[in-house]
């Protein structure tokens, strides 16, 4: 396990590197962003894919946030 944050994912046989998405987006610039609360997920793949897991949030989130994420992402999700 390599703890890290994700910035970009490129599709499987995408010809395109990291490199090049940085030299086309590296000015790349958007307003600041007001943050409540994050949540820490780990992820297990599967033979139907990865399966994601909250491990830990921080700060704070109300019930009826949570009950949106719920209905938009699944409950296994932010269970």
């Amino acid at each position: 396990f390599k703890p890290h944050v994700t910035l970009a994912r490129f599709p499987r046989g995408t010809q395109c590197g990291i490199g090049d998405w940085v030299s086309e987006n590296g000015d790349l610039r958007s307003p600041a962003q007001h943050v409540s609360y994050f949540t820490l997920f780990s992820s297990a793949l599967t033979s139907s894919g990865s399966c994601y897991s909250v491990e830990a949030r921080f700060g704070g989130i109300a019930d009826d946030e949570l009950a949106a994420m719920n209905k938009e992402f699944g409950p296994e999700v932010f269970a």
